[in-house]
């Protein structure tokens, strides 16, 4: 646990994985496709922690797409409702124990979503604004494991928020 977590009462959490499952199960096929992967357990069971991986239709800028984003997932059975956590630094101390599952996860979810989705153009941005260059190397990540599908970086910039986006159409098509 991360030393922030401790300070705000985050308990240690167990992992439920020790390798990068082969396979997902795809909710929301036709709708919101959506992969979440279990990852953490609090010590005492009542918290857990997952990876949700979406692939939801939408429209950027007048173009239908499907838009590509990741979440951890805490939900706390005495609260009852799950938090969705974009921001790393909030999520670190609900990960620490699978940390190094969590890209991994996020590029195997991607290539499962857009296996079964098939879509013409991804859109993609990051949640913070003017993120660090090293905060982006999870995007780079992402945007290879696309690009190994047949996928080509069409659109790459920065939107009047400070968020970069990317824009990727299938063999570099539109």
């Amino acid at each position: 646990m991360t030393p922030a977590a401790a300070q705000v009462g985050v308990p240690m959490f167990e992992p439920l994985l020790d390798t990068i499952p082969s396979e997902f199960d795809i909710d929301g096929i036709g709708g919101r496709p959506t992969v979440t992967i279990p990852l953490a357990v609090s010590k005492d069971g009542y918290q857990w922690v997952a990876l949700e991986v979406r692939l939801w239709p939408c429209h950027w800028r007048g173009v239908a797409c499907h838009e590509f984003k990741f979440a951890i997932i805490h939900f706390d059975h005495e609260v009852g409702e799950p938090a969705v956590i974009f921001d790393r630094n909030m999520a670190a101390g609900y990960i620490e124990s699978v940390r190094r599952f969590v890209m991994p996860l996020v590029c195997a979810a991607a290539r499962s979503l857009i296996d079964a989705v098939q879509p013409d153009v991804i859109y993609r941005a990051t949640y913070v604004c003017r993120p660090a260059q090293n905060a982006l190397a999870k995007h780079h990540m992402v945007t290879e494991a696309i690009e190994n599908l047949g996928y080509k970086t069409a659109q790459s910039e920065t939107d009047g928020h400070g968020r970069v986006f990317w824009v990727m159409t299938r063999n570099g098509d539109k």
